[in-house]
Formats: structure tokens, C-alpha cells, sequence
């Protein structure tokens, strides 16, 4: 499973990454457009805004959960003697912090589906945009942050680790 996390996690970074690539070069030649030719990109701002913003946020969330980056209650759990009582605690945290996710999964996919009843987008420039797909693959990243949290309360519970956060996940891939 940890193979499978890793693999999946490494394609995400990429698409994330090429997501921030594309937006880059869109906000530049919008620039030199504006600036050098005297006219703007059509819907240049309202493609950055909201598809390739949150396409670059969310779908790297699942890595940036699994690689530790969080803020995590560290300096008052290290103060506890107790490796038992520091257990508890992290699975406790690791716990809310599942069901908070698997809720907020739960209604993106409501949300998602909602968009897509509605129709709900943007017009630019004359053509309608839809953001279902969008905001379905903003439920499906959280979706996979949760399945990730689950694969860590199984260890925490089986007690491979007492820091059921791991922060080996970088080292592969890099």
C-alpha cells in the first residue's frame, strides 16, 4: 500500500506542477501581451482563477498531508514522557482530523454534483465555462487525502509507528 500512496502521490506532484507551469506561462504571455501588443489574452484570468489555482492547490494535497507539512500539536506532545500517552494523542489527532476530511469529502462530492445539475460555470468572452470538473477533482483529492489518513490510523493501530505521520515521502521523490 505504501508502494501504492507513493506512486499515486509522485503522479499528482506532476500534474500539479505541470498545472503551475501552465499557469505561469499563461500569466506571462498575458503580460508581455498587455504590456508589448496593447491587448489582453481572452479569458486568460478566469482559466488561472478557476481551473489551473485549484488544479495546482488540491491536487497535491494527498502529498502535502502524507509528507508532514501540516501544523501538528509537536512541541506539546514531545513534552509528554509517556510513548503511550504520545500515541494516543497522535491517533487521536489523526482521528478528527479523518472524520473533519471524510466530511468535507462528503459535501465537496455534494457541491461537485450540484455544479454539475446546475450548470454552474462562467461566461468569457462569449463561451460558457462549466466548473464540475473542476470541482470534482477538488472532492476526489480530498477523497484520496482521506483514503491516506485511513492507510495511517491502520498502522497507527496495528503499531507499526507511534508517529503515525510520516515524513519519508519526500526522500521519494526526490
Amino acid at each position: 500500500m505504501e508502494k501504492l500512496i507513493s506512486n499515486v502521490n509522485r503522479f499528482l506532484v506532476f500534474v500539479a506542477g505541470l498545472g503551475l507551469i501552465i499557469l505561469m506561462l499563461l500569466i506571462f504571455a498575458g503580460v508581455i501581451t498587455r504590456y508589448v501588443f496593447g491587448f489582453s489574452i481572452p479569458t486568460s484570468y478566469e482559466i488561472v482563477e478557476q481551473y489551473l489555482m485549484p488544479l495546482t492547490i488540491f491536487v497535491a494535497l494527498g502529498y502535502s498531508f502524507k509528507s508532514g507539512i501540516f501544523p501538528r500539536v509537536d512541541s506539546f506532545v514531545e513534552n509528554i514522557k509517556s510513548e503511550q500517552v504520545k500515541k494516543i494523542i497522535n491517533i487521536s489527532v489523526l482521528i478528527l482530523e479523518l472524520i473533519l476530511f471524510a466530511f468535507i469529502t462528503y459535501l465537496l462530492f455534494e457541491f461537485a454534483f450540484y455544479s454539475l445539475e446546475t450548470e454552474m460555470g462562467f461566461r468569457s468572452n462569449g463561451i460558457a465555462y462549466l466548473l464540475f470538473p473542476i470541482h470534482l477533482v477538488i472532492a476526489i483529492s480530498f477523497l484520496w487525502t482521506t483514503v491516506i489518513m485511513i492507510h495511517q490510523c491502520i498502522k497507527a493501530f496495528k503499531n507499526e509507528d507511534i508517529d503515525v505521520l510520516e515524513n519519508t515521502e519526500e526522500k521519494n521523490l526526490m
